[in-house]
């Protein structure tokens, strides 16, 4: 099934990275579903973004912008698009991984469980690669690639509304260190996204109830309910992160040490489990 046999014969002879790869592309019908329904959304919040009251300022401003809700790369992103994928594809892909045939091909817990890590790092990066030129190339078409960002009539600079403050912070919002910073807070918060479905998977079968329950953890930063951020509102950037990037290098910090925690905790767990349960 999903190409499953032809998968277990070549398994003795491939890497974990290789035994992950192949392990995705037999749900590419999944994948390929997916993508597509990834790239509806994110061209309709880029429409949305562009009817904003700031249409006419710049790319970044539909990609991400400074209010943090709004645009392709923000927490409607996250919650539309970014969790039902991850959800979707990673959940399909334990249980084909926790299959017969790649139990006795791997013969370990530790292989099977660091075949699963290793595509959910996969599943990371490939979305956020997917995100960022999806969002980038409609953005463009949109509005054009101008980083109207470097202005002090863009959206930033109207927001602080100081030019000797927004001098001072002119050079984080450098076209470069934007898309270097939309790349890791993505890849960071999918890799936790994808983390916390692998720890959820150990105790929840249903992958619609996961969903969720990563959509509610979701509301919670939205709606502020907690004195942090505690989920996706950590890889959100706001015009905090603009003016003061300490802000976002914590933020990457908490993503990064929680997904190691998720990691090693759910490796644990994984150990002591029964596959004829």
């Amino acid at each position: 099934m999903f190409g499953i046999k032809l998968l277990v014969k070549k398994m003795k002879r491939c890497s974990i990275i290789r035994i992950s790869y192949l392990g995705l592309m037999s749900i590419k019908r999944i994948w390929l579903i997916g993508l597509l329904y990834c790239f509806a959304v994110l061209c309709c919040l880029l429409l949305i973004s562009q009817q904003g009251s700031w249409s006419d300022w710049g790319i970044f401003d539909l990609i991400a912008d400074v209010g943090g809700l709004l645009g392709s790369t923000n927490l409607n992103m996250f919650l539309i698009v970014a969790i039902p994928f991850i959800v979707i594809v990673l959940t399909r892909f334990v249980d084909e991984s926790e299959r017969s045939g790649f139990i006795l091909a791997l013969t370990s817990r530790f292989h099977i469980w660091h075949v699963q890590v290793v595509s959910a790092i996969m599943t990371s990066l490939m979305l956020t690669l997917f995100v960022l030129v999806v969002s980038f190339t409609g953005g463009g078409m949109l509005i054009g690639f101008e980083n109207t960002w470097l202005q002090e009539s863009g959206s930033i600079g109207q927001v602080v509304n100081d030019s000797e403050h927004f001098l001072m912070i002119v050079d984080n919002v450098e076209t470069n260190r934007v898309v270097a910073v939309l790349f890791i807070t993505k890849f960071l918060g999918f890799l936790m996204i994808s983390f916390l479905v692998l720890f959820l998977k150990q105790f929840v079968k249903n992958g619609a109830l996961i969903m969720i329950i990563l959509v509610i953890l979701a509301g919670i930063d939205y709606a502020a309910l907690l004195p942090m951020r505690i989920f996706v509102g950590t890889a959100i950037l706001t015009l905090r992160d603009w003016v003061e990037p300490s802000t976002t290098l914590f933020h990457c910090s908490y993503l990064l040490i929680l997904s190691l925690v998720l990691y090693g905790v759910t490796g644990l767990i994984y150990q002591r489990k029964d596959f004829l349960s």
